[in-house]
């Protein structure tokens, strides 16, 4: 039992410093930004790919921003850059979003963060377990299939837990029985 009870402290702890890591690193990232759109120079310039990485695996999505620029002959171009793409660029609407997305995802750590210590969370984790494991598969979670996989997994957690309610002894009995068949 103390083992289990290691193994569950040890992946709080390990979910706890990955989130503070990356909260740590969109802090120190939107520090240099902010100093960067005072003095532009190549060092940002350099971090930019791991910004984004950052940004996307706080599920913050990138967008586009449009611009429309003469081109001469009373003709202009229209443009739908990338957010992402275009990170170094110092226009005051990228700027914007990109401050925008810094501090989203500042919080969204954050909250991964807190979530490692709620009890709640964890709870809500386990009873919607197939949810969040189909979910993270790619299944949309307003689809037929999570809600039939989730009233099966109710069931059957219910029924294995009204079981081991039940014959409590005689289970203990059987897994020490069969654990000590290993035994030398």
């Amino acid at each position: 039992m103390e083992k289990i009870l290691y193994f569950f402290v040890i992946i709080l702890a390990i979910k706890f410093i990955i989130n503070f890591s990356r909260y740590w690193r969109c802090k120190n990232y939107l520090a240099k930004y902010e100093e960067y759109l005072k003095n532009p120079d190549w060092k940002f310039v350099q971090n930019s790919l791991q910004i984004v990485e950052l940004l996307k695996n706080a599920g913050i999505e990138d967008s586009v921003v449009t611009a429309v620029e003469p081109i001469g002959f009373g003709q202009i171009q229209s443009s739908h850059p990338s957010v992402f793409d275009n990170l170094t660029t110092i226009r005051e609407d990228i700027v914007g979003l990109v401050l925008l997305k810094f501090h989203k995802a500042i919080g969204v750590y954050r909250s991964r963060m807190l979530e490692t210590i709620n009890p709640i969370y964890w709870v809500e984790l386990a009873i919607f377990l197939p949810k969040h494991i189909l979910s993270y598969l790619g299944v949309s979670p307003e689809s037929t299939l999570i809600k039939i996989v989730q009233v099966v997994y109710w069931l059957v957690a219910t029924t294995v837990g009204f079981i081991i309610g039940l014959l409590r002894t005689e289970i203990e009995t059987l897994i020490k029985t069969w654990l000590m068949s290993f035994a030398p």
